[in-house]
């Protein structure tokens, strides 16, 4: 899977790069099963899922639609904090520096 990490946008995302619904539930799966996490929320409607997860004391987003591909960003995204930026950029290198 190959990912990047975006801090352009006013937040800080990691970008999956996998078409389709696949890149959003291999990750999801990595998570639980490499990472421990739980999603303790799941929202989804016909082309988009939110799950919401936390990650070293910030709470982020497992984010997919259809037509934005497959994200990770902090939950708070007009109160984002410089401290759940840096989870993201903490789990993406994390992500980056697993096998692939």
């Amino acid at each position: 899977m190959k990912i990047t990490i975006d801090q352009e946008n006013g937040r800080t995302e990691i970008i999956v790069h996998e078409p389709g619904t696949k890149g959003f539930l291999e990750l999801a799966e990595l998570l639980e099963e490499k990472f421990n996490i739980s999603f303790t929320s799941k929202v989804q409607d016909f082309d988009s899922a939110y799950w919401d997860f936390e990650f070293n004391g910030s709470e982020l987003v497992l984010f997919h639609n259809v037509y934005e591909g497959t994200l990770i960003f902090p939950k708070a995204i007009k109160t984002t904090s410089q401290a759940d930026n840096q989870r993201v950029v903490e789990l993406g290198n994390q992500l980056l520096e697993m096998p692939a």
